[in-house]
C-alpha cells in the first residue's frame, strides 16, 4: 500500500466510534487465536500475492460493527510483519511507560484459512484470489513487544525498530558445550526453545500458567520479545501491562522490579482454558479470564 491509502485507512480508523463490546478469546486447533460473533461478516476475497488496499478496507469496514473498540485508536502498519505473514493486517497502537516505548500489535487474518462449508462461500477462490466466505469467526492476536525507535510521517507509521534478543546477554545461561545450535533464518522459521525454556524457569511460568502445551504468553520473531494477551478489552490490557512491564529487561534482570513479576504471575494465573468442540467436531478451547 502507499502512503495515501495507509491514510485513508487511518482516518476511517480515527472516525470509529469505541462502543464498548465485550468477547471471550478462543484458541482452534492450529493454535490460532480468535472471538465468535452473534452475528456473521462477509471475509473478502484477497489476492494471493498479498494484502491489497481495496481487501483491507472491505475487512475493516466489515468487522467495525463489531469490534469498534478494539480497532478503534489504532494505525494501520502497510507492512507485513515478519515477511512472511503477507495475508496478515497488522494494527499498531504506540505506549510509553517511564520513557520506554512499546508498541501494542494486533494482527489480523484477513485471508480466508478454510472450512467453511458450501452454504458459507460467497465466492469461490479464483487463480489470483482467495474465496469469499460468510462467517462469525474475527481470527487475530494481541501482544506488546518493546522498541527502540519508531518512524512516522504525519499519522502514518513507516517502520519500527526493536533491538533483537542476544543469548550472550540475557537471564540465559551459557552452554559451555563445543556444540553451537544453528538457527535457520528464512521466513523466521526459528527454534526458540533455547530462549524461552530459561525464562518460563525464571518468571516461574508454569506454575501459574498451566497451558503451554497449548499456547505461550511469552513470544518471538525476529528474535524480538513479546507478550501475548489473551482478552479482548485494550483498557485492561494496557492497565495490566503497566503493572509488569518492567520484565521486558530480559538482559538486565536485576532491573526487573520484584513487584513486577509478582503482578506478572498474579496475571497469568486469571485465566483458565477450557476445551471445546467446533461445530465441525474439532477440538478447540475456550479462554477464561477471572478477576484478580
Amino acid at each position: 500500500m502507499n502512503f495515501q491509502e495507509t491514510n485513508e485507512l487511518n482516518s476511517f480508523l480515527e472516525g470509529i466510534k469505541p462502543e464498548k463490546k465485550n468477547y471471550t478469546i478462543h484458541i482452534d486447533a492450529l493454535r490460532t487465536t480468535y472471538i465468535c460473533l452473534e452475528k456473521t461478516y462477509t471475509l473478502p476475497q484477497v489476492p494471493f500475492s498479498g494484502l491489497e488496499f481495496v481487501s483491507i478496507k472491505t475487512y475493516l469496514q466489515n468487522i467495525s460493527e463489531f469490534v469498534p473498540d478494539l480497532i478503534s485508536n489504532f494505525k494501520v502498519y502497510p507492512y507485513p510483519y515478519p515477511k512472511k505473514d503477507t495475508h496478515k493486517l497488522i494494527l499498531l497502537k504506540e505506549l510509553e511507560i517511564d520513557n520506554n516505548k512499546y508498541l501494542i500489535l494486533l494482527k489480523f487474518d484477513v485471508g480466508y484459512l478454510g472450512g467453511a462449508n458450501h452454504k458459507e462461500i460467497k465466492k469461490e477462490a479464483s487463480s489470483n484470489y482467495s474465496a469469499s466466505i460468510e462467517t462469525n469467526r474475527i481470527y487475530f492476536s494481541t501482544r506488546i513487544l518493546p522498541i527502540t525507535e519508531i518512524q512516522k510521517e504525519n499519522s502514518v507509521i513507516l517502520g519500527f525498530h526493536s533491538k533483537g534478543f542476544e543469548i550472550q546477554e540475557s537471564i540465559i545461561e551459557k552452554d559451555n558445550s563445543d556444540e553451537r545450535k544453528i538457527y535457520s533464518v528464512f521466513f523466521d522459521e526459528m527454534d526458540y526453545t533455547e530462549i524461552l525454556t530459561p525464562i518460563k524457569k525464571f518468571f516461574k511460568i508454569e506454575e501459574f500458567w498451566k497451558f503451554s502445551k497449548i499456547i505461550e504468553p511469552f513470544q518471538f520473531e525476529n528474535l524480538v520479545p513479546s507478550i501475548r494477551f489473551f482478552e479482548y478489552d485494550i483498557n485492561s490490557i494496557e492497565k495490566n501491562f503497566h503493572s509488569f512491564y518492567t520484565i521486558f529487561n530480559l538482559r538486565e534482570p536485576t532491573l526487573i522490579e520484584k513487584s513486577n513479576i509478582e503482578n506478572f504471575q498474579s496475571w497469568l494465573s486469571t485465566f483458565t482454558i477450557e476445551r471445546t468442540f467446533t461445530l465441525s467436531k474439532n477440538i478447540a478451547w475456550k479462554i477464561i479470564k477471572h478477576s484478580l
